[in-house]
């Protein structure tokens, strides 16, 4: 990666609905933004990824982060980066959406908008970088207002993502 990719902090560049966004390695991620849920899951992916780049999924292990669960996404990374499928979705999120995620890709999640979600996640999985958000939603008849998303690369190979956990907070 190089050094003018380190880190790059959005403040309403990315659509008007985005409040903040950053991505880059992650000692340069401002976790003082990050809700206690998405800072307990990201030091705990730090952790598992003892120095490298990027944990593999067995390295994961859900009953580490129980509080987390519901909150959890599982995403593949196929097409070289350029397709993301939900292999796995929190209660949380599946209530939120009102339906069943699993197998579904970016643009059935109604509250992203597909484009530019798509971007943020080819972005943390081409990288190898997490990638955070904080975004209002475009549902004005809901209770909830906006939401946190972390996304955060696994790597078997040590050379490309092969999934992202998306941890998702709405507000």
């Amino acid at each position: 990666m190089s050094s003018d990719r380190a880190k790059r902090t959005f403040v309403g560049a990315l659509g008007e609905r985005t409040r903040f966004a950053c991505f880059g390695p992650p000692e340069t991620l401002p976790i003082e933004r990050f809700s206690p849920l998405l800072g307990t899951v990201f030091e705990y992916w730090r952790l598992m990824a003892r120095g490298r780049a990027a944990p593999t999924r067995r390295d994961i292990d859900p009953i580490d982060i129980p509080r987390a669960l519901a909150n959890l996404m599982l995403w593949d990374v196929g097409d070289c980066g350029n397709s993301f499928s939900c292999r796995l979705a929190g209660t949380a999120i599946c209530d939120f959406a009102g339906r069943e995620l699993r197998g579904q890709r970016i643009d059935a999640m109604h509250w992203e908008p597909p484009a530019q979600a798509t971007a943020e996640y080819r972005t943390a999985a081409l990288d190898m970088v997490p990638y955070y958000v904080e975004r209002q939603l475009a549902w004005p008849e809901r209770s909830i207002s906006a939401y946190r998303r972390l996304l955060l690369p696994l790597s078997e190979d040590r050379r490309q993502t092969s999934m992202l956990i998306g941890v998702v907070q709405f507000e």
